[in-house]
C-alpha cells in the first residue's frame, strides 16, 4: 500500500502534505472496495438464489426506493466539505443546519414515495417491497457525519462504521439464503444496514470528543446553504433518475427478469464508478485549497486528475469487453447470460463518468455547480426519450444503449453549450489527447527516473 501511495502521490503532483489526503484516499477506498466485493460474492449468490424473475423484483423495489432519496440527501454533501474546509469554527451549526434542511428533504421523499405507490403500484407485494426498500431513508440523515469526516480528513472514522454495517447486513445476507427466506426479509435488510451504520457513525463522531447537543440551526446559513446546494440537488436527483430510471421502466415496458439480467451488468459496470467517487471525493480538501490560494496549482491538480481517471477507465473498459461473457457466467451464471451484451454497452460509460466526476468538483471548487446541474438534466431528459424509444424495440440493451449516450452527453458534450462550463469540454479533451498520446506516463517515469537514487 505504501508503494501504491508513493506512486499516487507523485502522479498527481504531491507538495508537502498531499499524502496526507492519500492515505486519507485509502481508507475510503477501503470501504468502497469491500462493498464492491462483499455486493459482487453476496449479491451474486442472492441473484443465483432468487433467479431472474424474483431478483427483478427486488432489484425493483430498491431502485424505486433510490429514486427519491436524493430528496433527504438535497446535494447538501459537498457543500458541507466546502463550508466546514473554509471555516472550521463554524463545524456544529453548519452540521446542525444541514441536518434540519436533511430531515426536511426527507418528508417531502416519503410524501412523493406514498403518492407513487398510491398511483403507480397497485399490487400489495410491490408496495411491500417499495415500503421496506426505502425504509432506510431517515436513519441515513445521520450518514450526513461522513463528509464531515472527509472534510477534516479522517475517513478513517468513517470507514470502519461502514465496514461494520456491510459485514452485518451481508452476513445476514448470507444467513437468509442458507434459511431459505424469501425477498421480503431480504428487504428488511435495508433498514438493519442503515441502522448499523448510522449508529457507528454517531458513536465515531461522539469519540472525537463532539456532542450533537452543540449543534445549532441557523436560518440565514440554512437559505444560503440550499441557494448553494440545490443545482447539486436537482443534479443528483437527475444523475438518480438516468442510473435507476431504467430499470424501472422495464419493470412497466417488459418483464420482472429483464429487470434482473439488466441489474446484474448494470451492478458489475456501476461498480467501477466508486474508484473516481473515492478518489475526487478524498481529494476534494486539497483541490479547494488550491483553488482558494494558488490556481497554477489547482489547475495542475486538476489536470492530473483527469489523466489518473482516464487511465483507469480505459484499462476498465478493455478487461471487461475482452471477459464480458465469462465474467457474467462466473459471477451470476447460465440464468444470466442475456446480462453479458448489457455489461459490454454499459462499462463503455465509465470514461465519462469518471471524467464527470472530476468535472463536478471542478464546477464546485469554482462555484459554478449550476451549469453541472444543467449538463446533468440534458443528459437525464435525453436518457428517459431513448428508453421510452428503445426498450420496446431492444429491450435491455436498448435500456443500456441509452445510458450510455446520455452520459456521454451529461458529463462531457454538454459542458460544450454553457459558457462558464466549456472550459470543461475543451480541458476534458486536452486530458484526454494527452492520455491517448502516452504523455503524462512519459512524463511521470521521467520523474521516476530524476528522483531515483
Amino acid at each position: 500500500m505504501a508503494k501504491l501511495l508513493d506512486s499516487l502521490s507523485r502522479l498527481a503532483g504531491a507538495e508537502s502534505g498531499f499524502q496526507r489526503y492519500l492515505v486519507n484516499t485509502s481508507w475510503l477506498m477501503t470501504g468502497r472496495g469491500a462493498q464492491i466485493l462483499l455486493g459482487l460474492v453476496v449479491g451474486a449468490w442472492l441473484s443465483r438464489y432468487l433467479g431472474p424473475d424474483r431478483y427483478g423484483g427486488y432489484a425493483f423495489a430498491l431502485s424505486f426506493a433510490t429514486l427519491f432519496a436524493p430528496l433527504a440527501n438535497l446535494g447538501l454533501g459537498q457543500i458541507i466539505v466546502r463550508e466546514i474546509v473554509k471555516d472550521p469554527l463554524q463545524r456544529d451549526t453548519v452540521l446542525g443546519t444541514a441536518m434540519g434542511i436533511r430531515l426536511i428533504g426527507t418528508g417531502v421523499a416519503y410524501s412523493l414515495i406514498a403518492l407513487g405507490l398510491l398511483f403507480f403500484l397497485p399490487d400489495p407485494e410491490t408496495r411491500l417491497a417499495v415500503v421496506l426498500a426505502s425504509s432506510a431513508i431517515v436513519l441515513r440523515s445521520f450518514q450526513m457525519l461522513i463528509y464531515y469526516f472527509q472534510a477534516v480528513v479522517k475517513s478513517r472514522q468513517s470507514t470502519i462504521p461502514h465496514l461494520v454495517s456491510l459485514l452485518v447486513s451481508n452476513g445476514l445476507k448470507v444467513l437468509f439464503i442458507l434459511q431459505g427466506l424469501d425477498v421480503v426479509a431480504f428487504l428488511w435488510l435495508v433498514l438493519v444496514d442503515a441502522a448499523v451504520y448510522s449508529s457507528l457513525l454517531v458513536l465515531a463522531y461522539n469519540r472525537q470528543g463532539l456532542n450533537f447537543s452543540d449543534w445549532s440551526f441557523d436560518r440565514e446559513l440554512a437559505i444560503r446553504l440550499v441557494k448553494k446546494s440545490w443545482p447539486l440537488m436537482f443534479s443528483l436527483i437527475l444523475f438518480t433518475i438516468y442510473m435507476q430510471i431504467d430499470q424501472v421502466m422495464l419493470k412497466f415496458l417488459g418483464e420482472n427478469k429483464e429487470v434482473g439480467w439488466y441489474n446484474a451488468a448494470v451492478r458489475l459496470s456501476t461498480a467501477t464508478y466508486a474508484i473516481p467517487f473515492v478518489l475526487t471525493n478524498s481529494l476534494f480538501p486539497a483541490i479547494l485549497s488550491a483553488a482558494k490560494s494558488n490556481k497554477p496549482l489547482f489547475h495542475q491538480r486538476m489536470t492530473r486528475l483527469y489523466h489518473l481517471l482516464i487511465y483507469t477507465s480505459i484499462a476498465l473498459i478493455l478487461l471487461t469487453w475482452s471477459f464480458a461473457d465469462g465474467i457474467i457466467q462466473l459471477i451470476f451464471g447460465t440464468a444470466y447470460a442475456p446480462a453479458a451484451p448489457v455489461l459490454t454497452i454499459h462499462v463503455a460509460a465509465a470514461l465519462f463518468v469518471f471524467m464527470g466526476h472530476a468535472a463536478e468538483k471542478w464546477l464546485i471548487a469554482e462555484d459554478k455547480q449550476y451549469y453541472f446541474m444543467l449538463s446533468v438534466l440534458a443528459g437525464a431528459l435525453l436518457n428517459v426519450l431513448l428508453n421510452l424509444w428503445l426498450i420496446p424495440i431492444h429491450g435491455i440493451t436498448g435500456a443500456a444503449w441509452a445510458t450510455l449516450l446520455a452520459q456521454v452527453l451529461s458529463y462531457h458534450v454538454a459542458h460544450l453549450f454553457f459558457g462558464p462550463s466549456r472550459k470543461v469540454f475543451f480541458i476534458q479533451n486536452l486530458a484526454l489527447l494527452q492520455a491517448c498520446s502516452g504523455w503524462p506516463l512519459w512524463q511521470y517515469l521521467k520523474h521516476r527516473r530524476r528522483s531515483d537514487p
